[in-house]
């Protein structure tokens, strides 16, 4: 159930136009995604702004051409450094995530794999702790599969088919 809450008009104006945005994102309506973004003022706190450069991130990665490519990189790059956006672990683990797929569309491997590793470094911190950080950790090995050899590949991505498994119970009559 949704609840009412009083906002200033710019912040709920910033949430319906992200909803809409996500929704038409998620109905594969990229170009129309892309127009409601664009449509948003940067007037709103920079955790706020990393929520939708995220979004437009991923939405100009579904893009084949070099200059949306390049753009995916771009617009996100402001939100890498932590204290950019209140140090929230879980904005900027997405916000990571997304810079790795857009760095690897543009070729960049490197910088993909830099930020794989600080990506797996801020996840195991959390793995003793928390539930989500196991999960994570797997669909990032299948993630950035792509940025290593065919044998690293298919070792990561079978732990992760592992992890993600249904798990055998035992039964006993």
């Amino acid at each position: 159930m949704r609840k009412e809450l009083e906002l200033p008009y710019y912040l709920s104006d910033f949430v319906l136009s992200m909803e809409k945005a996500y929704n038409l994102f998620f109905s594969e309506r990229y170009d129309d995604c892309l127009f409601e973004l664009e449509s948003i003022e940067d007037i709103v706190p920079s955790i706020l702004l990393a929520e939708k450069y995220y979004l437009m991130s991923i939405t100009l990665s579904k893009w084949l051409d070099t200059a949306s490519r390049e753009r995916a990189v771009k617009c996100i790059e402001p939100f890498l450094v932590m204290s950019v956006i209140n140090d929230e672990i879980e904005v900027w683990e997405r916000i990571v995530s997304a810079y790795i797929i857009a760095c690897v569309h543009n070729n960049d491997c490197d910088k993909a794999r830099e930020y794989e590793s600080k990506l797996q470094t801020s996840i195991g911190k959390r793995i003793n702790f928390d539930i989500e950080a196991s999960y994570k950790l797997n669909i990032l090995r299948r993630k950035a599969s792509s940025l290593y050899s065919p044998q690293q590949a298919f070792i990561g991505t079978s732990k992760s088919k592992s992890f993600f498994a249904p798990k055998k119970r035992k039964v006993y009559l």
